[in-house]
């Protein structure tokens, strides 16, 4: 018994160290006019100001800047955050924390921010005033597949089998069809361009269906179905 509770400790130190993932966010801003100064931050709206494990700030530089840091994920596949570009270099943790609690920054379809997976990436950036419209030109394989989600719903979702069929196996793809199963009811009679969310679940792969949130999804959608 002491035995493996040695071993257990032991192992205790590695488990945690899994958790633990490096990343290098690399940006090209394109217009520097304005653009003085780069954060990264998990502090987003998205994720109910639950993860504050990360801020870093620095300075761009002939339109370039590189931050590199640690997050854990503690038992997340992935951490989402944002990459904002300012004139002011004097931004603090605490600042953007109090205005995101108020709702008073980012304001709603502000173009100054791009929301990110924390992983390894470059990223174009047009000027300061169209952060959002970064680009993925170097890594970054999350952050692009849900850029693809998010173009596919700016064009009406013509294009969202598409996404879903060249992404049949990536966690944005599951999130994608639970998405359009809170908003969407068998009893609407809308016609749309991709059918109903059990067209969009049939598409995932074997792994997702089967996997926990696959099969809690799939029985919301069937249950849906009935109504």
């Amino acid at each position: 018994m002491k035995a493996k509770i040695v071993c257990l400790l032991l192992l205790s130190p590695f488990c945690l160290k899994a958790q633990i993932k490096k990343f290098t966010i690399k940006g090209i801003v394109a217009d520097t006019a304005g653009a003085r100064y780069a954060y990264v931050t998990s502090l987003i709206r998205r994720t109910a100001l639950s993860s504050d494990q990360y801020f870093q700030g620095a300075r761009i530089i002939n339109g370039k800047f590189e931050i590199s840091g640690t997050v854990d994920l503690k038992g997340k596949p992935n951490q989402y955050g944002m990459v904002i570009i300012h004139r002011r270099a004097n931004i603090s943790k605490k600042e953007i924390e109090s205005k995101f609690e108020h709702f008073v920054w980012p304001a709603r379809n502000s173009a100054d921010y791009k929301e990110i997976v924390l992983e390894n990436m470059v990223l174009s950036i047009p000027s300061v005033t169209q952060v959002k419209k970064a680009k993925v030109i170097e890594g970054g394989a999350f952050t692009a597949i849900d850029d693809a989600y998010r173009n596919a719903y700016a064009d009406g979702m013509k294009g969202l089998v598409a996404v879903m069929r060249a992404h049949p196996d990536d966690l944005a793809s599951l999130n994608m069809v639970s998405n359009n199963a809170d908003g969407f009811s068998y009893r609407d009679t809308i016609k749309t361009y991709w059918g109903t969310p059990a067209t969009l679940f049939n598409l995932l792969s074997e792994r997702l269906k089967n996997s926990k949130a696959g099969k809690a999804l799939k029985l919301r959608i069937d249950n849906d179905s009935k109504l």
